[in-house]
């Protein structure tokens, strides 16, 4: 055993110095590797051995100092233990009230199903921490989404690919399929608009969407921004001629119908063709209607058991309207309703122009929502003549709904229904202004079903605890903070170190 010992002092240095080398050497030359991480510490601990072998431990000094270095050493084996782990095992505990800076659990739902790459463009110059914060909390919850920030200039080849026309515009994609989300300079992007993007990417089966025609609604080219943006989100859209089909023998709505959507018609539904949306809503159906002041629609019989009642007046909102460059027929709406359509949208904007307002009345068994509010402001105009204003005697005063939501219990199925006092957000001009895309989109959404966990998603703040107080309050606690407590403090101190001299 003293021999093996004798020969470690001799030799061991020098081999483990040797092979600790050898290892710095490979990993420079094939990078770092776990076999070289492995031979460095061996050579390591081996030099490390033989110099302590070599010492003599008789000396009191010695034996101090080598204490000191060996307490030394485990904490600093302790700290890269615990600091590899920390990398190893990535983990965060969110401790905020509010989990601000977590994923909410539907998020975490749609994310981790992800089985193909995501890749989400941002095609920016200037990189944006707020985006980087929130793309980062998916990428803990999914290897499978990318993040590509790319400059615009430098990648025309790739805007036109995708379709980008603007700085700071957003593209989620996956395979062929691909959505524009934001632009995140005008309006940054927010986790349930994500997560409802990926969750559309998400979907293989197509969902049938059928615009009713017959009646003078719009063709569907004037609708080709929103039909686009349903295509890209897995609906087919089909037209439907209910009065065509009347010759047949056959008025009812196609089973395979997701949602029926009428926009502006000029001519009122004929009667038979409301008994065939009621039989459909019978059945569990679901039924967007957009329907301007100035059209008729026929549709009162159907709509008015619902607490839904289309007001003709047209809505005037002299205050706000001109922000957006149109005139007092365009209300501007930054107020939407307790509805998982609207709730994500917080104080964002959107404008509506030529709308009448929706006047919701309670029904028993009907749950009836407003989506969007106009301000304290506007009111209904019933006389749109050369001079515009509020006439108590005929006009009705705002705050008013000009967009409204229902549901009922049809059997195991729930019908629903969306009224807008408006259509023409939908007009390609105008779609991809503000809010106006995603209002529609998420109502469509609602009513199909679709994306019930991303539209469930509330926006979360942390809770105002600021303390307010009273003047006189107010000075009491300076005075504490200030004066009294560091004054005793200091008296305390003083009398203590009086006190020991005195003893002494």
């Amino acid at each position: 055993m003293q021999l093996w010992v004798r020969r470690l002092r001799r030799w061991g240095p020098g081999l483990g110095i040797g092979l600790a080398l050898a290892a710095l050497g490979f990993a420079f030359i094939r990078g770092v590797q776990p076999g070289a991480i492995a031979l460095f510490l061996v050579g390591s601990a081996i030099a490390l051995i033989s110099w302590l072998l070599g010492l003599n431990w008789q000396q009191r000094s010695l034996r101090s100092g080598a204490t000191a270095a060996g307490t030394t050493a485990l904490i600093l084996l302790l700290l890269i233990l615990l600091n590899w782990g920390a990398v190893r095992w990535d983990r965060r505990l969110d401790l905020t009230e509010a989990q601000l800076n977590s994923l909410a659990p539907e998020s975490q739902q749609v994310v981790s199903k992800l089985q193909q790459p995501v890749t989400l463009w941002f095609f920016s110059a200037q990189p944006d921490p707020g985006l980087q914060k929130l793309v980062q909390l998916y990428q803990r919850q999914s290897p499978q989404l990318r993040f590509e920030r790319v400059d615009l200039q430098q990648r025309p080849d790739l805007a036109e690919r995708l379709g980008v026309k603007d700085e700071g515009d957003l593209i989620l994609e996956q395979g062929d399929r691909r959505q524009f989300l934001v632009n995140q300079a005008v309006t940054p992007l927010s986790e349930a608009r994500l997560t409802t993007a990926i969750a559309n990417l998400q979907q293989t089966a197509a969902t049938p969407l059928y615009w009713l025609q017959g009646h003078g609604e719009p063709a569907p080219e004037a609708l080709a921004a929103a039909n686009q943006a349903l295509s890209d989100r897995g609906y087919t859209v089909r037209p439907l001629n209910l009065a065509s089909q009347l010759a047949t023998g056959n008025a009812d709505i196609p089973n395979d119908a997701a949602v029926v959507a009428i926009a502006a018609p000029e001519r009122p539904l004929l009667a038979a063709e409301v008994a065939s949306l009621q039989r459909y809503l019978d059945r569990g159906g679901r039924l967007l209607v957009l329907a301007p002041p100035t059209t008729e629609t026929g549709l009162e019989p159907l709509l008015q058991p619902w607490g839904l009642n289309l007001d003709r007046r047209s809505v005037i909102d002299s205050s706000s309207g001109a922000i957006a460059g149109f005139g007092p027929e365009a209300p501007l709406v930054d107020r939407y309703g307790n509805h998982p359509i609207t709730q994500a949208f917080g104080n964002g904007l959107s404008f509506f122009p030529k709308a009448g307002a929706i006047l919701i009345e309670e029904k028993p068994e009907i749950q009836v929502d407003p989506l969007l509010i106009s301000n304290d402001r506007s009111w209904a105009e019933a006389d749109l003549g050369d001079t515009v204003g509020f006439d108590p005697a005929r006009d009705l005063r705002g705050p008013l709904a000009l967009a409204a939501a229902a549901s009922r219990k049809t059997g195991e199925q729930e019908a629903r229904i969306v009224v807008f006092g408006s259509s023409q957000f939908l007009q390609d001009g105008l779609f991809n202004q503000q809010l106006n895309g995603d209002v529609f989109l998420n109502s469509v959404g609602w009513l199909s079903d679709r994306q019930a966990d991303a539209l469930s998603i509330r926006p979360r703040q942390s809770r105002d605890r600021r303390l307010l107080l009273t003047g006189w309050r107010a000075t009491v606690v300076t005075w504490l903070s200030l004066v009294i407590i560091p004054l005793a403090g200091f008296s305390g101190a003083a009398w203590l170190t009086w006190q020991r001299r005195k003893a002494i």
